[in-house]
């Protein structure tokens, strides 16, 4: 059995596969909200995949990550996936991502901007995936002006990203986002997003030429090598990764833990149905392949039972007690006083 652990009400991203696409998805997989999780006083044999790990506040972090050291103790590392503690969040990922010579642009955090930033840039939230916060900013002063704006409209201070703008435009005039999931060792290309404009989301712009190279894309899978040690750099088991290219390099914008796999048969046209079903028997046969290697990868040798966590779960019920008075001491104030504050501690 895999446990898909998500925030409560955000298990929406698997379980369109489970009821509608995948047999043996719906008798391999299980979701389970980390709530949930953090009722339970043992936990059964299985493989935990940890995914929306970007939505875990500090208290259910450090929890989760407790849980995960005792669940690879017990039942060996291929019964955890996306281990909290290895998995890299957008910040930390991307910087690293440059540093190593892999991203051609920067990020930072708001308050830490620096002076060699090179514009236009960008503004975005650290730990969802809402896309960008402004347009293009072409100057500090523009800048300054859109930080104000997302405080006093109640972005997270902590949360807000200075990203510089990187111009992966084709010569034909498109920009390209490609997506790819990783499942333990596989890499399953998802589809390209074109669109003529910078920011792009999931659009099909109903060209059949797009459609073909979409097609020759998921065939080839051209850049699984490079991608898997780019997924394995960040810490990252399960998730997909949304990249573009730019001169034949490949530019990483955000991998995502939590990420909709497929959506409702309904949702796509007949077109597009025989590319789906590839891809859900792609995700099957990958995740019967990580269920089979935590099986044969049990460290005690133990292919059932249970893991007790009760001392865990108690250490958590305290500091979820602290995070939750700090948090609501916080909230006393107005959203807009508090964005004020934060915009004068930026300055």
């Amino acid at each position: 059995m895999i446990y898909f652990l998500t925030k409560v009400r955000h298990d929406y991203t698997i379980l369109p596969l489970i009821d509608e696409w995948g047999d043996e998805a719906a008798a391999l997989l299980q979701p389970l909200s980390y709530e949930k999780l953090l009722l339970q006083k043992a936990v059964p044999f299985g493989v935990y995949v940890f995914a929306d790990i970007e939505r875990l506040s500090p208290p259910m972090m450090n929890a989760v990550v407790k849980i995960a050291d005792r669940i690879e103790t017990q039942w060996g590392s291929s019964a955890v996936r996306n281990h909290p503690r290895r998995v890299m969040l957008r910040y930390q990922l991307l910087t690293s991502l440059n540093r190593i010579g892999v991203n051609d642009y920067r990020v930072y955090y708001a308050g830490s901007w620096r002076n060699d930033c090179r514009f236009p840039v960008f503004l975005r939230c650290a730990n969802d995936h809402r896309g960008s916060l402004s347009g293009l900013l072409n100057t500090e002063e523009e800048l300054r002006q859109a930080l104000r704006r997302a405080l006093l409209d109640g972005a997270a201070a902590d949360q807000l990203l200075v990203t510089e703008y990187c111009d992966t435009r084709s010569e034909d005039g498109w920009y390209r986002k490609y997506a790819a999931f990783v499942v333990g060792d596989r890499v399953i290309p998802r589809h390209i997003a074109f669109h003529r404009e910078w920011m792009v989301k999931l659009h099909r712009s109903g060209s059949r030429d797009h459609l073909e190279e979409e097609e020759i894309y998921i065939e080839s899978n051209p850049h699984k090598e490079n991608l898997l040690k780019i997924f394995r750099h960040g810490g990252i088991d399960y998730g997909r990764m949304d990249y573009s290219l730019k001169n034949g390099k490949i530019q990483v914008w955000e991998i995502n833990t939590n990420p909709t796999v497929i959506r409702s048969q309904g949702e796509y046209d007949g077109i597009y149905l025989d590319s789906q079903k590839r891809f859900v028997t792609e995700m099957e046969n990958a995740l019967k392949e990580i269920d089979a290697a935590c099986e044969r990868g049990s460290s005690t040798g133990e292919i059932s039972g249970f893991t007790d966590i009760a001392d865990i779960l108690s250490d958590y019920s305290k500091e979820r007690f602290l995070h939750r008075i700090n948090k609501h001491a916080i909230r006393i104030l107005p959203r807009s006083a508090r964005g004020y504050w934060h915009y004068l501690k930026l300055r």
